[in-house]
Order: C-alpha cells, then structure tokens, then sequence
C-alpha cells in the first residue's frame, strides 16, 4: 500500500491528478483490483471525470472505496470544491453495477461535529468553545447514539462511505 496525492510537498509515494487525461495509459498492463479514496472527490475540480477515470482503469470485478464529506466545514482551501448527497454519488457512480452508500453517522452527531471543528479557528473562544464539545461529545456518546435511535433521519450527516463495484 502507498499513499498518492496531488500535491508533491506532503510527500506522497505517487504524485497524480486524477483529472490527468493520461492518467489511464500511465497504469496499462497494471491489475488494479482496489482503488480507495478517503476525502478526495471534494477536492477534484471535475468529480465526474475523476471517478470515470478511475472506471476505465479498473479491472471488471474490482471495488472502489470512497468516502466524503457532506455536512463539513471548509478544508484544504482553497482547493474545496463539493460536496455530495449520496443521490449524487449514485449518479456520479451510475456506471457501476453495485453501489453501497452508508451515512458516516447520524444527525445529532454532525451538530456536535460541526461545533467541535470550530476550534480549528485561530481566534482563542473560538478553540475554547470546539474543545468543550469534544469533551461534552465523548460524555454524552452514549445519550447522543440513543436520542438518534429515536429520531432517526438520514438526511442529516457529515458524510459518506460508499463501495462501487464495476
């Protein structure tokens, strides 16, 4: 396993743009069988043409492992671009035959989440306020998993996990 990035300064194994129009004759004659992607698709200028290179340079069978956010604060900007609902997924992955779409996690959590990452703001409240929902996150875990169960939705996450098989 090796880790691949677009930008060569956090010095990953591979250096590539998925948006590379060589990008498949590059990998030719290579097995792919797995191809992951944890919080990247937001970060590609065209999504679609992302995942239909990644289509093209797969092997029939083979899984791609995603994962995105949806209700998230701005990262890595300024190269933030999406976000996705898990019907855009579906459609961005329409070409293969089986895709899985789960919620990262429920509604009440994305709140707290949402709340928590505020600390990474510069201004001193602003780190009080995020580290005191981390601390009041992890002491009404269970409280917060139960009041989910009850009103449930799945309209609210941080994001999703996707399998795409082709």
């Amino acid at each position: 396993m090796y880790s691949i990035d677009i930008d060569p300064s956090r010095k990953p194994d591979q250096v590539i743009d998925l948006m590379d129009p060589n990008f498949c004759q590059n990998y030719r004659g290579e097995k792919v069988n797995l191809v992951c992607i944890f919080e990247v698709l937001e970060h590609t200028k065209n999504p679609s043409l992302a995942i239909k290179n990644i289509y093209n340079l797969i092997d029939k069978d083979s899984v791609v492992l995603l994962s995105t956010p949806f209700i998230f604060n701005i990262h890595d900007a300024p190269n933030d671009f999406y976000r996705f609902t898990k019907y855009g997924l579906k459609e961005i992955f329409k070409e293969f035959t089986k895709v899985e779409i789960k919620e990262k996690n429920g509604w009440l959590e994305s709140i707290f989440v949402i709340v928590m990452r505020i600390k990474k703001n510069k201004s001193f409240l602003n780190k009080l306020l995020g580290n005191s929902f981390i601390i009041l996150y992890y002491l009404l875990y269970p409280l917060i998993l139960m009041i989910q169960r009850i009103f449930r939705t799945e309209s609210l996450t941080t994001g999703y996990y996707l399998k795409a098989i082709k």
